[in-house]
C-alpha cells in the first residue's frame, strides 16, 4: 500500500516537471521576439558608438580654434592718429553738403544741422557770417545754391597741424537768384578738424574748427598735386640713398 502510494507520487512528479519546462518554452516563444529586438537593437548600437567617437576624434583633430574676446572699449577721447581719413572725409563732406547747397526755404534747417559739426572758434564765426548776414541775403534775394564736389581732388592733410587734420574738398559751385542763374565758378572748400571727447550723438568726437573757401580752379589744384608728388618722389629718393 505504502509502495503504491509512493509510486504514485513519483509519476505525480515526473508530469510536474514535463508541465514545467513546456511552461518555460511557452514563456520563451512568447518573449522570442523581444529578444530578437533587443539583440538587434545592441548589434547596431556597436558600429554607431564607433563612428561617432571616430567623427569626434577627426571633428577634434581637423577644427580650428578660435577665440572670441569682446572688443575693447574706446577711449573716451580719440587721437588724431587713431582715426583712417575715411572719418574725418566724411564729416567735411556732410558739413559742406548742408553749407553749399541749399534752397532759399530750407537754408536755416540746414545751416543749424551744420552747427551741431562745429566747435570754437568756427562755431562763433559761422554764427556771426553765416547765420545772421549770409542767411538774410539768401532770404531776401531769394537765393539757391548747388555746389557739386569733385572727389577725384579730395586731399586729407595731417600734417601741417599737430592735432588737426585738413580735409581738401574742391568742385563746382552754381547760384541761381530767383530763376536767373549766375557764372559757374570752381571753389575749394578746406575743412579743418580735431577731436574731443565722445558722445551718444558723436561717436568719434571729431569736430570743425574752422572753414575756409577759395575761389581756385581744378586745374590749378592738379598742378599742385603733382609738383608736390614729384617733390614727395625727390626727397624718397634722397632718404633710399
Amino acid at each position: 500500500m505504502a509502495f503504491g502510494s509512493l509510486q504514485h507520487d513519483i509519476q505525480h512528479l515526473e508530469r510536474v516537471r514535463t508541465y514545467a519546462g513546456v511552461d518555460t518554452i511557452r514563456l520563451w516563444e512568447s518573449f522570442r521576439d523581444q529578444s530578437n529586438l533587443w539583440r538587434g537593437i545592441a548589434v547596431l548600437f556597436f558600429p554607431v558608438t564607433l563612428l561617432a567617437v571616430m567623427g569626434c576624434v577627426v571633428m577634434y583633430l581637423t577644427a580650428d580654434t578660435e577665440i572670441s574676446v569682446p572688443q575693447r572699449r574706446p577711449p573716451h577721447v580719440f587721437q588724431i592718429k587713431q582715426l583712417p581719413d575715411k572719418y574725418f572725409t566724411d564729416t567735411a563732406r556732410d558739413v559742406v553738403n548742408l553749407i553749399a547747397s541749399y534752397t532759399p526755404d530750407k537754408a536755416k534747417g540746414q545751416f543749424n544741422l551744420a552747427k551741431q559739426y562745429l566747435w570754437e572758434p568756427a562755431l562763433t564765426q559761422f554764427d556771426q557770417e553765416v547765420m545772421s548776414d549770409e542767411l538774410k541775403t539768401i532770404t531776401d534775394t531769394r537765393r539757391t545754391q548747388l555746389f557739386l564736389i569733385d572727389p577725384e581732388y579730395i586731399r586729407v592733410d595731417r600734417e601741417s597741424e599737430p592735432e588737426k587734420v585738413i580735409v581738401r574738398i574742391p568742385g563746382v559751385r552754381q547760384k541761381l537768384i530767383g530763376q536767373q542763374p549766375l557764372p559757374v565758378d570752381e571753389v575749394v572748400f578746406y575743412v579743418k578738424m580735431t577731436t574731443i571727447p565722445r558722445n551718444i550723438f558723436n561717436e568719434y568726437g571729431i569736430v570743425v574748427v574752422d572753414i575756409r573757401l577759395h575761389v581756385t580752379s581744378l586745374e590749378t589744384l592738379k598742378k599742385e598735386d603733382e609738383r608736390e608728388a614729384t617733390l614727395e618722389k625727390k626727397e624718397a629718393k634722397k632718404r633710399a640713398r
